[in-house]
């Protein structure tokens, strides 16, 4: 939270304070603030306002989702100007001939208007999550738990409304108030739902602000209404216009990022598969709802706060699973990015406090840093290549026979002796032999060397005379870790960086060397060949 934020909240706080004061002393008094009830409607007409403003500044489907509550907020501050309790005339009152001045004498216009501001928040609600639904639908698991919790909802709203309304449905007043207690119930549904669909968190508290007007609606409906249930209402317009004010700090933030990181914004991640059986935990919670009404209290606080429950209830689980989901979406990142920069990796315990304090909590920070170990040990033990490489990336082998590449000099007087000693070894062994002159390819000679060596099951480097070309692509068969047999006619020839290696020599002897090399080499292919398959 910025500091203008921190200022902006603490402003409405301290106007709300303010009012509850002067409230609290004037109370009924003629001309005091309930004197038609302008100051509700001041507050419902300011957060009009400021819905209307923030919709003009905001895309989809954002921009549609204020601009139906800026219908709702004018139609219920028309109604707050014209509500007045226990206004339906006495009999001993002259009637009211006009019929504009009976509806309103009888609150049915009021309650029109109210019903007009329900049918408008369902609306934006509705509209809200069938925009979310199209990008990422809920499972069919935690479909279901959400529909069980909101039959749960419905049965406390239908045993609350029946006792109130079964009596007077044969009056359009009646059936009026009875049709907007299933818009208020419907919009609670279309708002839990679109939490579920995972908007931002300011759009949940616009939503714990609109549970609150409903709540209090249900406590205006009975028959003695609590005063407190004022400054219960006006706590819930203030908390919506406070949302509605932190939304534009925020649009202005986001488009700030987006502008820096070259107009790119991140999508929010969607729900992980724990999400559904976490909120599978809500349904036994829920259940505890009605004990609620054995609490010895009124009924209108009864009513009052198991709405509150089971909506603070679901609003704390889905913050629970949020916060797992972003830790998810930042370990996937984490991975990618040390896995792109060659292993290097920064602590994650620098990451934001609210993806720290979850990785902690889900024990995902200590994956990381197992990860992180085994990353920085196998960064000691790999060769990494740069964007430009000397070679292409390998071929498939193709199936067959275990192949040996034969590295060795070529135009020696001895090279088409010792060549032909291999190749018979190799043949007797079951192995397919090649030499670098014998590939034929239109590519760059070091390319095919790069290819047959890594293509290759075994090699075999004749050292004799210590060609260079020879020692060069004995380093590139080392580098790949590919078994190798070394030999040499003169120990002299042997490289210090190869003395602690395994050398063949022969020719040593008084004899012939090509009979002592067929009779060294036989043996040592046929267990290289041994090794490979």
């Amino acid at each position: 939270m910025t500091e203008s934020t921190r200022l902006q909240v603490a402003a409405i706080a301290a106007l709300y304070t303010l009012w509850l004061l002067v409230w609290i002393v004037l109370g009924d008094e003629p001309g005091g603030l309930r004197h038609h009830h302008w100051d509700q409607a001041a507050a419902a007409a300011v957060a009009a306002v400021a819905a209307l403003s923030m919709a003009w500044s905001t895309g989809r489907p954002y921009r549609g989702f204020l601009a139906l509550h800026t219908i709702a907020f004018l139609s219920l501050a028309g109604s707050w100007l014209i509500y007045a309790e226990g206004s339906t005339p006495a009999a001993d009152q002259v009637p009211l001939p006009d019929p504009y001045l009976l509806a309103l004498g009888s609150g049915l216009l009021s309650d029109a208007l109210y019903a007009l501001c329900a049918f408008s928040m369902l609306c934006a609600w509705s509209y809200l999550a069938l925009a979310l639904w199209h990008r990422r639908a809920l499972t069919p698991q935690t479909l279901v738990v959400f529909t069980v919790l909101m039959t749960g909802l419905g049965a406390i709203f239908t045993g609350f409304y029946t006792t109130l309304y079964a009596t007077k449905l044969d009056t359009p007043l009646g059936r009026l108030d009875a049709a907007t207690a299933v818009l208020e119930f419907a919009v609670v549904v279309a708002g839990l739902l679109c939490v579920l669909l995972r908007v931002p968190a300011l759009v949940v508290w616009t939503l714990v602000a609109s549970v609150i007007l409903i709540a209090g609606d249900m406590a205006y409906s009975m028959d003695v209404v609590p005063p407190v249930i004022d400054a219960v209402w006006m706590f819930g317009q203030l908390l919506w216009f406070a949302a509605i004010m932190g939304m534009r700090r925020r649009e202005a933030s986001e488009r700030a990022r987006a502008a820096s990181a070259g107009g790119e914004t991140a999508d929010a991640e969607g729900r992980s598969g724990l999400s559904g059986i976490l909120i599978l935990l809500s349904l036994g919670s829920a259940l505890l709802s009605p004990l609620v009404w054995f609490v010895p209290s009124a009924a209108t606080w009864k009513v009052f706060f198991s709405v509150l429950f089971i909506v603070a209830l679901m609003v704390t689980l889905v913050w629970i699973t949020d916060r797992f989901d972003d830790a998810v979406a930042f370990l996937r990142r984490y991975v990618q990015q040390v896995l792109r920069s060659r292993l290097l990796s920064d602590d994650w315990r620098g990451a934001p406090p609210g993806i720290r304090n979850a990785l902690q909590s889900t024990r995902l920070g200590t994956l990381l840093d197992e990860f992180r170990g085994e990353a920085t040990r196998l960064r000691r033990d790999v060769l990494f290549l740069g964007r430009e490489r000397l070679y292409g990336p390998p071929r498939e082998r193709a199936a067959g026979s275990p192949v040996c590449f034969i590295v060795m000099p070529f135009g020696q007087e001895w090279s088409a002796d010792v060549h032909r000693i291999l190749v018979k070894a190799c043949d007797a062994a079951g192995a397919r032999a090649v030499r670098g002159d014998n590939l034929f390819t239109p590519t760059d000679i070091l390319e095919d060397i790069w290819q047959s060596i890594h293509a290759a099951d075994f090699v075999i480097a004749d050292i004799t005379g210590r060609n260079p070309n020879v020692l060069y692509e004995l380093g590139i068969a080392h580098t790949l870790a590919k078994p190798v047999l070394i030999l040499s006619r003169l120990a002299s020839d042997i490289p210090i960086d190869l003395a602690t290696r395994r050398v063949t020599l022969y020719g040593q002897s008084a004899g012939d060397w090509r009979e002592d090399l067929a009779h060294k080499i036989q043996p040592a292919v046929a267990a290289l060949v041994g090794d490979c398959s």
